[in-house]
């Protein structure tokens, strides 16, 4: 698994053979990832405590997860890859995320 960041949020993000062939283990995944952000919300100083705990830190702020993934999400990505010659042709990032 991989993490996409952009602007102040961040999403999971997995390799479609992942994604079709561990399908409970991905639904499982972003049901943990849901329950997660919610506690957090609803328990920020509980949520510190934990971030310390584990982390050995706890941050300013706590990041926005986002489950809901889109085409744009990637869009920084790929300009930056072709401005870095890594994307040599065009991409189309609707095709980046698995329907479900």
């Amino acid at each position: 698994m991989h993490g996409l960041m952009r602007e102040g949020r961040s999403a999971p993000v997995l390799y479609s053979t992942h994604l079709r062939t561990n399908a409970a283990a991905v639904s499982g995944l972003r049901a943990a990832l849901a329950e997660a952000q919610a506690f957090i919300q609803k328990n920020p100083e509980r949520a510190r405590q934990i971030e310390a705990k584990y982390l050995g830190f706890s941050g300013p702020r706590f990041p926005t997860l986002t489950l809901d993934i889109q085409p744009a999400d990637f869009e920084f990505f790929v300009k930056i890859g072709g401005e870095l010659g890594l994307v040599r042709k065009p991409i189309d990032t609707s095709r980046l995320i698995l329907k479900q």
